[in-house]
């Protein structure tokens, strides 16, 4: 199998989906990850199709590449992690026993293609002390 790359070139994936091994040549099928889509010697971004073609092997030789997807014919397209969010910022409501935090969702086109299911919050306890943030 070889996967195009942004400047239009094929090339194979050796890492995921090495066709002389015979768990894959079995099950017919490999993924290869996003962020290696990303990556060199792809370096594929977001929105890019992702095109395959594909190749058989026997006693006889290499058949012709077959191209599996194209844009015209359904490829998928590169999706990614959001970005980052901007800063959060502490509320006013901010007491000795309650911490409010503010922060702007994650839109389109900043949410890598897909809606954002979750925000992860992490508290830095710093030194311990208390710092009377409320006037």
């Amino acid at each position: 199998m070889k996967l195009r790359t942004k400047d239009n070139d094929f090339t194979e994936q050796l890492v995921n989906c090495d066709g002389s091994k015979a768990s894959i040549v079995a099950a017919r099928v490999c993924l290869v990850p996003m962020v290696t889509l990303r990556t060199l010697p792809f370096n594929l971004e977001y929105l890019d199709p992702v095109v395959v073609k594909i190749t058989a092997h026997n006693q006889r030789g290499w058949s012709e590449a077959y191209p599996l997807n194209d844009e015209l014919t359904g490829a998928p397209y590169i999706q990614t992690e959001p970005l980052v969010i901007l800063a959060p910022t502490e509320g006013f409501a901010t007491s000795r026993s309650m911490i409010e935090i503010l922060w702007t969702a994650v839109v389109p086109p900043n949410d890598g293609g897909s809606p954002v299911l979750s925000y992860n919050l992490y508290w830095n306890r710093g030194v311990g002390t208390w710092i009377n943030l409320v006037g």
